[in-house]
């Protein structure tokens, strides 16, 4: 809803805007400030259901009181008129006062959605900085994480470093133990070398004698020793040796006692099929009552033969199981079953033994019946034995299972056993072989030596250098320990740092892991925060569309009101005219009052218009800030910058100029002194010369006069004068001062050759003269010749 389709839709007499015309004037300059303001935001407006019901209240009077007049239009006199055109002035101005409240409620709701969005930047801003944070936290904590995986990686190296130098100082001790070795080597092989050489010699040792008989004796201790330990290596070999042979004669008995209860295992289940057979071809026979007493007997017979026979062979092979195990010396606890079921299987034999001999004895006396029951018991017996054998022979392949089991773990024992044995036997051999080759070595050096120092008489410088080369390898062998304490002690250190790193490798680990969860924490805070401004959005949203809602419903309503007007325009146009006809003064005043009407209107108008023109203007002025503000505070910035930079070039000028002043002060101070100093250097040395050289010419006297006078110089013509020590403008350095006083006094003498020139003619004409390479000055002596040479070139 725009400003000019109200005024558009509110004409008013001869063409004029009506007085309605601007009644959503205080509407419009918000809704184009909140279309001209950013859209990050929803606009907030209060519940005005209050407000409007009063309105919808003073616009339902007026037009109840417009249809009213409309209905008594033609029974209405110019007095009720005028009122009637009061009351409407006076409605017109309450709608005008209701407006001007709508505008000031209007712009507190958009002086509060200002805040409310500075609030929302506000919060959006810190949510940024918050954010930036956690993300330079996270950056730091991946920083920390890599220098973590770099110590880690450094500590894997140093744990390698520290492997490296254990097997450094393992080989370091290796050759420690070497060493030690190579000394009793060389200790024995000089005690032997003093056992041999002293014989011959008696008279040289004299201060050795009570030390070699206690070497010698050490080293035949030890030569026992050895001796001693060799015979105790070969003692346990021979023990070793023995033991493994006795394990294989018990490995091959425990082999053949398996091989014999797996034959008799078979022979035990073919006796059991024939027996199963011999009861078939028994129950069949029973059928036949009279031939089976015959063949009964003699099967039974058969029979009973069969089983003392089977008895017998079963009694004979625990015997012999008995001899192999106490030859053997092994006794488990399979065998101890196999000895309790043999002894059953005798007891059972000697039982089929005894009924065979009763049966043989009362085989006469018996009938056919007694013999059938009889024969019914013993089958019931057979079968019972029948069974107790193949539960016997159920058990003991278990128990043959379980032992074959403990056979092939004792095997396997036996074969670790042997493995061990043959390593040590290996070892033990290949020491007593290096041990050999060692002692045949010392014995082939002992002789070769013994041999030279036979051979040479000069045996005591041999002694002296296995003296000192013992000395030497000693001083090794300390040395090595130093350095071995030296390397364990860094070894130690390392350890603890090590231990140092772990620990805080894992306080960091824990650190780390507090610093995620308030991570987590955060980021869960924040995703709290973004559903509650989501949610609040939402509800904004909500609500901005019930406010549209609301200002379709007014501008509705406004329609309604408008036609209202026009026809109550209507109705005024045509009470007008017939009080035109009545009344030609009530016209004149009611025109005049239209007039006034219709002019506060144009005012009203033209006033909203101005302040609708001063908000654009505003808007776009707060644009204009929000853009030229920064610039210009840069600009400002940029400005203050160069204005500080020249301030302080300034500041360091002036500084530099007045050190430079200074300077110039102190070398002008210098100067005058240096100048002082050589004009009292050269008096010096005239009066030197004076002295020295008194008997001189008046022309030398003269010349020197003329030099200590440098202001009365003799003046040539087109010459300009010259001084001794001219002032000198403060301007210049130090090189020109001090090059301008020495050019003047270096003028000075040429100024004054003429004169001294003319004046020694005389003196040419008998004595040669001594004039200066340079200047051209006449000396009269060679010194002073020399003096002013030198000062002439300096």
């Amino acid at each position: 809803m725009s400003h000019e389709q109200f005024n558009g839709s509110l004409p008013g007499p001869n063409g004029l805007p009506s007085p309605g015309g601007n009644m959503n004037g205080g509407v419009s300059p918000v809704s184009s400030t909140s279309s001209s303001s950013s859209t990050s935001y929803v606009v907030l407006t209060p519940s005005m259901t209050n407000i409007r019901g009063n309105h919808d209240m003073s616009y339902l009077q007026t037009l109840g009181g417009q249809t009213q007049m409309s209905q008594s239009l033609t029974d209405i006199s110019i007095e009720h008129a005028l009122v009637k055109i009061e009351e409407v002035s006076r409605e017109n101005q309450e709608l005008r006062e209701t407006l001007k409240e709508n505008n000031e409620m209007m712009k507190r709701q958009f002086a509060t959605l200002a805040q409310w969005k500075e609030r929302v930047r506000e919060c959006n801003a810190q949510n940024l900085k918050k954010f930036d944070e956690q993300r330079k936290n996270m950056l730091d904590l991946q920083k920390f994480n890599q220098e973590m995986k770099q110590r880690l990686s450094q500590m894997q190296v140093e744990h390698a470093e520290m492997k490296n130098l254990e097997a450094e100082n393992i080989k370091k001790s290796k050759e420690v133990e070497e060493l030690k070795k190579r000394i009793d080597e060389l200790t024995i092989l000089v005690q032997s070398s003093h056992d041999d050489t002293f014989e011959p010699a008696e008279t040289v040792i004299v201060s050795r004698s009570v030390e070699d008989p206690v070497k010698i004796e050490q080293l035949q201790g030890e030569k026992d020793n050895l001796l001693t330990r060799i015979i105790q290596l070969e003692a346990q070999v021979r023990l070793f040796r023995e033991q493994n042979d006795q394990i294989l004669q018990d490995m091959e008995k425990l082999q053949r006692l398996k091989e014999q209860i797996q034959m008799e295992n078979s022979k035990l289940n073919e006796e059991n099929n024939q027996l199963q057979k011999k009861l078939q071809s028994f129950l069949s026979d029973m059928q036949q009552r009279k031939h089976m007493l015959g063949n009964s007997g003699e099967g039974f017979m058969h029979y009973g033969n069969n089983s003392r026979q089977y008895d017998y062979s079963m009694v004979d092979i625990p015997d012999e199981t008995k001899t192999r195990k106490q030859t053997a010396g092994v006794q488990t606890s399979a065998a101890r079953q196999d000895m309790e079921f043999l002894e059953m299987q005798t007891a059972a034999a000697d039982r089929c033994e005894s009924f065979s001999q009763t049966e043989e004895r009362n085989d006469n006396t018996f009938s056919v019946s007694d013999t059938a029951t009889e024969l019914r018991e013993k089958l019931q017996s057979e079968r019972q034995l029948v069974g107790q054998l193949k539960s016997k022979i159920a058990s003991q392949n278990t128990q043959l299972e379980n032992f074959q089991a403990e056979m092939h773990q004792k095997t396997q024992m036996l074969e670790h056993y042997k493995q061990q044995l043959d390593r040590q036997v290996a070892q033990v051999l290949e020491e007593n072989q290096l041990q050999k080759q060692e002692l045949m070595q010392q014995l082939d050096m002992l002789q070769k030596e013994l041999q030279q120092t036979k051979q040479f008489s000069q045996h005591t410088g041999d002694i002296q250098s296995l003296k000192s080369q013992v000395l030497t390898l000693i001083n090794e062998v300390q040395e090595s320990n130093a350095k071995l304490d030296v390397t364990s002690k860094a070894l130690d250190r390392k350890s603890t740092k090590v231990v140092e790193l772990e620990q805080k490798l894992s306080q960091q680990a824990v650190m780390s892991q507090k610093e995620r969860g308030e991570a987590d924490m955060i980021i869960e805070s924040l995703r709290t925060s973004l559903t509650s401004y989501e949610e609040a959005y939402k509800r904004e949203q909500v609500d901005h569309a019930e406010t549209k809602k609301f200002f379709a419903d007014l501008k509705c309503s406004f329609n309604k009101l408008v036609s209202d007007y026009k026809e109550l325009l209507d109705t005024f146009d045509q009470s007008k005219a017939l009080q035109s006809q009545q009344n030609p003064q009530t016209l004149e005043e009611i025109n005049r009052l239209t007039a006034q009407i219709i002019a506060a209107e144009e005012a009203i108008a033209y006033r909203d218009e101005q302040i609708k023109e001063l908000k654009e203007q505003n808007a776009r002025l707060k644009d204009d800030l929000e853009t030229t503000v920064p610039v210009l505070k840069a600009q400002a910035d940029i400005w203050k910058q160069d204005f500080d930079a020249e301030r302080e070039a300034r500041e360091m000028q002036h500084t530099e100029k007045e050190r430079i002043l200074a300077d110039m002060k102190n070398l002008e101070i210098q100067n005058q002194q240096l100048i002082e100093e050589i004009e009292q250097l050269s008096k010096k040395s005239l009066a030197e010369m004076q002295q020295r050289h008194a008997h001189g010419g008046t022309t030398y006297q003269r010349q020197v006069q003329n030099q200590l006078q440098p202001q009365q110089h003799h003046q040539y013509p087109n010459q300009p004068t010259t001084r001794y020590s001219p002032q000198i403008p403060a301007h210049h350095g130090n090189s020109e001062l001090i090059n301008h006083g020495v050019r003047t006094s270096q003028q000075s003498p040429t100024i004054s050759q003429p004169s001294s020139r003319a004046s020694g003619g005389s003196q040419e004409e008998g004595e040669p003269q001594m004039t200066c390479p340079k200047c051209g000055l006449p000396c009269p002596d060679l010194d002073t010749l020399q003096i002013h040479v030198l000062e002439c070139l300096e």
